[in-house]
């Protein structure tokens, strides 16, 4: 049994993935630590579910623990943690703590393996709150330190889990890093995680959904729009948006100020046990994102989330996506930059072979996409560096 730290950057519970990558290594027998942040009301030091909890900043104001690789208060407790776990390995989620995390393992001489679930510089780009203010626009649009950081952190890691093959090849071509010492473990539910769930689909479909945070980059404003033109040929479809985000106002606006506005729903945020019913209730679910250097480098795991349900699926044309409905046959791929292209595939999607889809897309769960390939995967990568 080997003793691994995890470090992540934000509060926790709860992060899907996180949780899903520690619960894995403790239950393959090794004793599993995370370093994350404080949030108030959590205490310093939990146990949860076999996982030991360190939280970072406890009872300090929340931008003392602003987690940068150059705070002093994440050095010192990386540091001390790691000693004081013994760790035999430090696993860090993305970028921001990398070169922090490699430092204190090399001084330590064990292996450090970065987390990356998404290409984070080219996401930063994206999000609006980089947008909103001067000094955090300088930070990641005129002077590029996110990219800066991430070409000093990938060459000191000894291994990189990533979500998709596209990412591999993003590291290998820009930075030289083996395919060897990379392994895609995607962002994959449990088998058994959607129990009770209605699978498949009416025929001919009348409900449309997505869930997740509303951001910019999600491209939903098109999807809003293209669901308006649809709904003048089909009264009897409706369009289902969960979740929440800083898009979220004025999505809203477009829905409120449509004729359509009784057809569209929005369902605020949810937990993780909330997608039961959310997937349960839709017939079709629709990924239009925008392709461009965040998303051409990450799946999302909301389209594994639709295959454990039996739903087709409407995506945009992505690389990751692109390859992965080839594979798999389980919905459209489409140009989802008009949205009169996203009217057209709702409309080829109510006129479709919708059972052979919904068929397609779940085999694709049970045969590949479920937690327990990803999950056997995750834990001889991290074993062959112990």
């Amino acid at each position: 049994m080997a003793t691994i730290l995890y470090i992540w950057k934000s509060p926790f519970p709860w992060d899907v993935r996180a949780e899903k990558i520690c619960l894995a290594l403790s239950q393959s027998g090794h004793k599993v630590v995370m370093l994350c942040r404080w949030m108030e009301g959590q205490p310093r030091e939990e146990h949860y579910h076999g996982i030991q909890i360190i939280r970072v900043g406890y009872e300090l104001s929340w931008k003392l623990s602003t987690p940068v690789s150059m705070n002093p208060l994440w050095l010192k407790e990386i540091r001390k943690t790691a000693v004081r776990f013994n760790a035999d390995m430090i696993i860090v989620r993305e970028i921001i703590l990398a070169s922090a995390a490699s430092k204190i393992a090399h001084d330590m001489g064990i292996p450090v393996i970065m987390d990356m679930a998404e290409n984070y510089p080219a996401a930063m780009k994206l999000w609006k709150k980089y947008r909103q203010d001067i000094l955090k626009m300088a930070f990641v649009h005129w002077f590029n330190i996110p990219e800066k950081v991430e070409e000093i952190s990938i060459p000191k890691m000894d291994g990189i889990i990533t979500v998709c093959f596209e990412q591999n090849q993003r590291l290998n071509t820009d930075y030289g890093v083996p395919f060897g010492k990379m392994r895609t473990v995607h962002n994959t539910p449990h088998i058994n995680n959607f129990n009770g769930i209605r699978l498949g689909s009416n025929r001919p479909p009348k409900i449309f959904g997505h869930h997740g945070y509303m951001t910019a980059e999600k491209n939903l404003e098109n999807l809003l729009r293209g669901f308006i033109l649809a709904a003048k040929e089909f009264p009897d479809i409706e369009l289902h948006l969960a979740g929440s985000g800083d898009c979220e106002p004025e999505l809203k606006s477009i829905a409120h100020n449509s004729k359509f506005k009784s057809r569209i729903h929005f369902t605020g945020s949810y937990d993780y046990a909330d997608l039961n019913k959310i997937l349960s209730d839709i017939d079709v679910g629709v990924i239009p994102y925008n392709v461009n250097n965040f998303n051409n480098y990450t799946i999302h795991n909301k389209i594994f989330d639709f295959m454990a349900s039996g739903k087709p699926v409407i995506v945009s044309n992505t690389e990751p996506y692109k390859r992965l409905i080839e594979e798999t046959g389980a919905g459209f791929v489409i140009d989802c930059s008009k949205p009169e292209n996203i009217a057209d595939a709702l409309r080829k999607m109510r006129e479709a072979d919708i059972i052979n889809f919904a068929i397609k897309s779940l085999n694709s769960f049970y045969m590949k996409y479920n937690w327990s390939f990803d999950k056997m995967h995750l834990v001889k990568f991290i074993n062959s560096y112990l």
